[in-house]
């Protein structure tokens, strides 16, 4: 047994140093490539040496780095937010976008746009908690209707309540005239991040990651099974209420700088999980390093393909994470603790 966890934490260490590795390798990259490509020297010299005079530092200050972080952010945000999920209702699927929380958020700022287009950012964030919120309250509350929720419950509960949503959404658009402007964030893209919006969404991420590995342990019960976790002493509806709000932290502000990002929650848990083990202690933050990296580089290949033009990065996950969902959903088993 001591073995078996050794060598799962070997794995770990190694899975976490490859990636922040790649992670370091990816931010340079991401400011480095877009429609000006900036050297090394020009990163290094607007990070430490900042001239207000050099149009370079200003495009790097002010677009690239913002844009760079926010895809880090917003990448482990959506790794973390998937990996709770999954660990709660064990279930392989389960994902912010797959069980309607993301389109709660989009629906939500369907509204503000079209009936209060000049709300402050601050309340933006507040009303994509609130959207999230409802959102997940109702799944979860579809899914355990008449009985034991079950992953499949819960996806088509998810599947369902995003669609009716995401319609919900592009009819306000539609009304408001306002296509392009919900586009930005059913599609998902970081190109709006800015450094004011990182300063008001990153510390509610960051408390989003610090209940999410206080949690970690508990999940680790948890996705071993409801009766285990009661005969073990875990006060089951405490930890699943506070890891649904901290899958609303992460979701909702990820929706709220980026827009809607799908398959970064279902792919990147999944993927860690069958390398490190059933340890949340340990999925979580090579989770949060991994979706980091998946989202740089998505991003990095969004803006660069066919410039200078972008491609939504959300389409970029989708065609990384779409296959992955179906062999998943092929498997037709969870994964087992």
């Amino acid at each position: 047994m001591k073995t078996a966890q050794s060598k799962q934490t070997k794995k770990a260490f190694i899975l976490m140093s490859l990636g922040i590795f790649a992670m370091l390798l990816g931010i340079v990259l991401s400011i480095a490539f877009g429609s000006t490509r900036m050297d090394v020297k020009h990163i290094f010299e607007a990070i430490f040496r900042y001239d207000a005079e050099n149009s370079k530092h200003l495009i790097i200050t002010s677009l690239r780095l913002p844009r760079t972080l926010a895809s880090l952010l917003v990448g482990s945000a959506l790794a973390v937010a998937g990996a709770v999920m999954q660990g709660m209702t064990r279930n392989p699927l389960a994902d912010s976008g797959l069980l309607g929380i993301s389109a709660g958020a989009v629906f939500m700022l369907a509204l503000v746009l079209g009936f209060f287009p000049g709300l402050s950012y601050q309340w933006i964030l507040i009303l994509t908690f609130l959207g999230s919120s409802m959102s997940g309250i109702i799944v979860f509350g579809l899914a355990h209707a008449g009985g034991k929720a079950s992953p499949v419950k819960m996806v088509l509960a998810g599947a369902c309540l995003s669609g009716l949503l995401s319609s919900l959404s592009q009819a306000i658009a539609i009304a408001f005239n306002m296509t392009q402007s919900l586009a930005f964030w059913t599609m998902g893209s970081l190109s709006g991040a800015t450094l004011n919006k990182l300063a008001y969404a990153s510390p509610l991420m960051l408390l989003g990651f610090t209940m999410a590995f206080i949690l970690s342990k508990n999940i680790t019960v948890l996705s071993m099974g409801e009766d285990v976790a009661v005969g073990l002493g875990v006060n089951i509806r405490l930890i699943k209420a506070l890891g649904t709000v901290t899958v609303i932290l992460l979701a909702g502000t990820s929706v709220a700088l980026a827009g809607m990002v799908g398959f970064v929650g279902l792919i990147i848990p999944h993927v860690v999980r069958t390398i490190v083990g059933p340890n949340y202690a340990r999925i979580i933050p090579c989770s949060a390093v991994l979706g980091a990296v998946l989202l740089v580089y998505s991003d990095l290949l969004a803006k660069t393909l066919i410039m200078p033009s972008e491609i939504p990065v959300g389409a970029i996950t989708a065609m990384i994470g779409a296959p992955m969902f179906l062999y998943i959903a092929r498997r037709g088993k969870q994964v087992k603790a």
